[in-house]
């Protein structure tokens, strides 16, 4: 299942494509050959490979989520209690040399959830621009890295309350 959309390169050689199984495929754009194909992570049914890539001249950047849904077993059930890391989960995010799919770096951030230290779920697109690539994790957090070595730079918590102009309580 593909749940990104691919993205054709600048230099027009490869369309890049991710699964929820957590490859990540460089296709021939003129016959749709395959150039080459990696493997980054687990899967599953919400993602692997969720929502979208970035690619600049060298580099495809990609968010891995390796987390499952089971099926609601009751109309009252949470969907909190039925989600669930995959087997060998590796959720991150991943940099990859664009022409040959090799691992240029990974970074797989946690941060603090009801005392323990968790995994950072990266579903949504990721923007890169210059040289810090921008990525949104689930728990809310807005993070830069730096493309060159996925060093984080900055975050940006998110998921914080307000009110709007009318009084009610949000976040």
């Amino acid at each position: 299942d593909f749940g990104a959309a691919p993205i054709l390169a600048d230099n027009g050689n490869a369309l890049i494509a991710g699964d929820k199984g957590g490859n990540v495929y460089s296709l021939d754009p003129d016959n749709g050959g395959v150039n080459w194909n990696r493997k980054i992570s687990s899967g599953g049914n919400l993602g692997g490979i969720h929502w979208g890539m970035a690619v600049d001249v060298d580099t495809i950047y990609v968010a891995a989520t390796d987390l499952s849904v089971n099926k609601a077993s009751s109309i009252n059930d949470s969907v909190t209690d039925r989600l669930s890391l995959v087997d060998n989960a590796r959720p991150g995010i991943y940099a990859l040399d664009l022409n040959s799919g090799g691992l240029v770096w990974e970074t797989h951030p946690t941060h603090n959830y009801q005392g323990a230290q968790t995994p950072s779920l990266y579903s949504a697109a990721l923007s890169v621009t210059n040289d810090v690539l921008f990525a949104a994790s689930l728990d809310g957090v807005v993070k830069a890295f730096s493309i060159l070595t996925g060093a984080e730079l900055w975050s940006l918590d998110t998921a914080i309350p307000v009110t709007d102009i009318n009084g009610v309580s949000g976040n």
